[in-house]
């Protein structure tokens, strides 16, 4: 199944092979790499202007602060993860616009190819030769799918979905079984006992 902008967090859309993430870590991952820098912003909401501003104000600072929980549980997870993993699940969780060509050949690993080393390497020995001017991997794989279709790419398709299954499986591994830590889903007993381990 291909992610698609209109459900491109689906959770059915990030199997790999055998692997995919459980669906906890999967919104974890997705919130991560897409809202969190947004839920971290303290405004008032607009209902604010009608209500207690005050009592929004309040409101909006506990959203942000349990963002900013959740946003520093969820970073030393990934910080436990090596360089090659990081890279993956960012590549595949964040959201970036792509052709729709990159997208048909590729699907929601589009962003796990752009991270592969090889793949890297590649784009910046082209450069180093004068075959591209791209600067970065994702314009890389642009050119070639616009220059020599989905089987330009595709290729790399198979070690992406390898990077991801590892990737999710040590993603998962690292988080245990606990509940989610998405902001406006933390539980009493997340947030006890990550308060009480930061003093």
């Amino acid at each position: 199944m291909v992610a698609t902008k209109d459900a491109p967090n689906t959770h059915a859309a990030f199997r790999f092979g055998d692997a995919a993430p459980t669906l906890a870590a999967h919104e974890e991952l997705w919130w991560f790499f897409n809202d969190a820098g947004a839920d971290l912003v303290s405004a008032a909401p607009p209902t604010a202007w009608f209500f207690d501003l005050e009592i929004a104000l309040l409101v909006a600072e506990e959203r942000c602060a349990e963002a900013a929980l959740a946003t520093q549980i969820v970073g030393q997870r990934i910080d436990a993860l090596d360089k090659i993993d990081k890279a993956v699940l960012e590549g595949v969780y964040t959201l970036h616009p792509r052709s729709v060509q990159v997208e048909r050949a590729l699907g929601v690993l589009a962003g796990a190819v752009e991270a592969l080393p090889v793949v890297c390497a590649e784009h910046l020995a082209a450069r180093m030769w004068g075959l591209t001017r791209a600067k970065t991997p994702a314009e890389w794989l642009e050119e070639r799918v616009r220059n020599g279709g989905a089987a330009a790419v595709t290729m790399w398709a198979a070690p992406a979905e390898a990077a991801c299954a590892a990737a999710v499986r040590v993603y998962d591994h690292v988080r245990g079984h606990g509940p989610k830590v998405v902001p406006g889903r933390l539980d009493e007993e997340v947030l006890g006992r990550w308060t009480r381990s930061l003093r």
